[in-house]
């Protein structure tokens, strides 16, 4: 499963361009830094996705310069982004909380909005379960004296991690709440489609 892919194909859902667009798109919006998606990364995913049927091309001419390869999304690579976003955002492979924001940049009119609230719930319960393992894991070890001589720079880490999880926690719940609001609707994907 590939973020690369998920972002090559989520971008020619929206609309065909070719390489180089892609590649400016991505950095424009600083999503060349989350997910490591550089201009090599982009042509290789390209190949890879054409090869396989995920998408299709046609040169197409533009004024004062050679033809370029513009790129399509196929019906098979519609399914084949639909598992991956699916899979990133339930973490049915080991993810970075990053991958997860920055799948979820793609689930307008992707996910039905009963899917994007089990997402949501499923991921408050995962975290929910991760905090508590480090709550039990932070108690053991102030028992054993691991934190007697820690350095004031980890304290502030360990503080800001506390907070930022926090943070997320919140952003979760919100999102949920908003999820189940009428004026929302036109976000999710239609359960027929």
């Amino acid at each position: 499963m590939s973020k690369v892919d998920l972002a090559v194909l989520g971008l020619l859902k929206r609309i065909p361009m070719h390489g180089y667009e892609m590649t400016v798109y991505f950095e424009k919006r600083g999503i060349d830094m989350w997910i490591k998606i550089k201009r090599p990364s982009v042509y290789k995913a390209l190949n890879r996705l054409e090869k396989k049927g995920f998408i299709s091309f046609e040169f197409k001419q533009s004024e004062n310069s050679p033809p370029k390869k513009v790129y399509s999304i196929t019906k098979s690579g519609e399914v084949y982004f639909e598992e991956l976003l699916n899979c990133i955002l339930t973490d049915c492979i080991r993810t970075s909380p990053f991958d997860f924001w920055n799948a979820l940049k793609f689930a307008k009119g992707n996910i039905t909005k009963e899917s994007f609230i089990s997402i949501v719930d499923t991921r408050l319960e995962m975290f929910k379960q991760k905090e508590k393992e480090m709550i039990e894991k932070h108690n053991k070890a102030e028992l054993k004296g691991d934190f007697n001589d820690l350095p004031f720079y980890f304290a502030i880490v360990m503080k800001s991690f506390s907070e930022i999880k926090e943070i997320i926690k919140t952003t979760l719940i919100k999102i949920r709440e908003e999820a189940v609001l009428p004026e929302n609707e036109s976000v999710f994907k239609k359960e027929n489609e």
